[in-house]
């Protein structure tokens, strides 16, 4: 499970929001990569990275990162694809062979923008190979999107980056875009405006109150039924050329998709199935914004060139407890 949408607002800033929902503690942290840095793949593939790029990630034997924008502003989040992504069995000579997992390692480092991507994708091939972190195969597709808003899913297949354009700027899990697409035609009904009487008139002339025009909506945690919702809200919302509104809009969208502890649980284990943290990426302005599950408060990391020229990867430590004012203490 995980939840993410594109925006382009009247501001001429463009924000990637996302849901980091599993049960798994990923334990990531907002973490810049330098220009530079070696990006040495578990096939072999070996290069050095050509953009530097800040995001949620994991600094082990080789850094692996579950979202980021790179310093051109190119931004990308990674979603379980489950029974759907299909990888290579083997390296292909004359590939760029790569696992799933290092697929956002490669967009941010070696691709200034989306049609960037579109060109280089046809080089790459993705390999099977185990997480090293949760030791199995990770079934993963990705929605990217640039400062110009134009918004991607890559969906992988056969080991193959197969792209396609998101006019809706949505991405949760399994089944694919095409489906989901189709499935969101049932729904275009609903309105944040109060609904007409209908046609049985008097009869049935109950008023439900403000959100009627929302009755029905789904409001379930399938990836069908986020999907669905998270459209709703996104093209209902309050669109300003106040990056701070702008930025308030995104989380509060973020916070009705969220996953507490306990709503839903692991099939196999029984352990609660929750999001672990949202994250907000600028691609305008090349700013993080990250909140952890237990945090009460929003840690913001901007991407400079100070952070751009060290030379190593530097991690933030996220605020990560409940803080609250009290008033008569």
């Amino acid at each position: 499970m995980c939840t993410g949408f594109s925006y382009l607002f009247k501001s001429n800033t463009n924000l990637l929001g996302r849901t980091m929902d599993f049960a798994f503690g990923l334990q990531g942290k907002p973490t810049v990569v330098q220009r530079g840095y070696e990006f040495d793949s578990m096939t072999g593939y070996n290069e050095k990275l050509d953009y530097g790029f800040l995001g949620t990630g994991v600094l082990m034997d080789r850094a692996l990162f579950a979202d980021g924008v790179n310093e051109h502003g190119l931004s990308i989040s990674v979603h379980y694809f489950t029974k759907e992504a299909t990888y290579s069995e083997e390296s292909i000579p004359n590939k760029i062979n790569i696992t799933a997992e290092e697929v956002i390692l490669w967009v941010l480092g070696f691709n200034k923008g989306i049609e960037d991507l579109k060109r280089n994708a046809t080089n790459v091939n993705i390999v099977d190979y185990k997480n090293q972190i949760i030791d199995k195969v990770v079934p993963l597709h990705f929605i990217v999107t640039d400062p110009s808003g134009q918004t991607i899913v890559i969906e992988p297949t056969n080991g193959n980056l197969v792209i396609k354009d998101n006019p809706l700027h949505v991405l949760t899990n399994n089944p694919n875009l095409d489906w989901h697409m189709r499935n969101v035609k049932s729904y275009c009904a609903f309105s944040p405006m109060h609904p007409k009487k209908g046609s049985l008139g008097e009869a049935f002339d109950y008023d439900l109150g403000n959100g009627a025009g929302t009755h029905g909506l789904p409001g379930g945690y399938t990836a069908a039924e986020r999907f669905v919702k998270v459209a709703y809200l996104t093209h209902n919302m309050e669109n300003t050329e106040d990056d701070n509104v702008n930025l308030a809009n995104t989380f509060k969208i973020l916070e009705t998709m969220s996953v507490p502890r306990g709503a839903v649980l692991e099939q196999d284990t029984g352990e609660y199935h929750f999001t672990q943290y949202v994250a907000v990426m600028d691609t305008t302005n090349r700013a993080f914004y990250f909140k952890p599950y237990f945090s009460s408060e929003i840690t913001a990391v901007k991407l400079t060139e100070e952070l751009l020229n060290k030379d190593e990867p530097t991690t933030f430590e996220p605020v990560d407890d409940f803080k609250f004012h009290m008033m008569n203490d």
